[in-house]
């Protein structure tokens, strides 16, 4: 993110592309939430955090793989603001295991992801940074 930001040469820019973000994030949200409604068209799970880029979402497991490939893919597809690529962590667990370890397991899963596409791969001869990457790292947590 810092890279495309350094890109942007005016506040204006600056503005356009963070509000390019918001949307773009938002629009993807709508999409994976969609599929997750229940009869009565509500959502299983709870936003926590919505803004710019980030997102944390709780929601029950058997449905949360899907929301996330939803989310992922809707948020990097061409013409969007992230189109360059976005990472993310999905911690599944039970509901029993305090949400602190939870959150805290999802920010070192997100750091795992964006260290696997941000290896710089070597092209002709030079490196490069990577583009139209887009991971996500998980794990099952059974006990604390």
């Amino acid at each position: 993110m810092g890279e495309l930001i350094s890109e942007c040469s005016t506040p204006e820019a600056y503005t356009k592309f963070s509000k390019d973000i918001t949307k773009s994030t938002e629009d993807a949200l709508k999409s994976a939430v969609k599929p997750t409604l229940n009869v009565k068209g509500k959502f299983p799970g709870k936003i926590l955090i919505k803004g710019g880029d980030d997102l944390l979402v709780v929601l029950p497991a058997e449905q949360s793989i899907a929301f996330a490939k939803k989310f992922l893919s809707e948020a990097s597809e061409n013409g969007t603001a992230l189109e360059n690529g976005i990472c993310g962590g999905l911690v599944l667990s039970k509901p029993s295991i305090p949400f602190n370890m939870l959150f805290h397991r999802t920010e070192e899963l997100l750091k795992f992801a964006k260290r696997q596409v941000w290896k710089k791969p070597v092209v002709r001869g030079r490196e490069e940074t990577p583009r139209d990457l887009t991971a996500i790292d998980f794990i099952l947590l059974t006990s604390h």
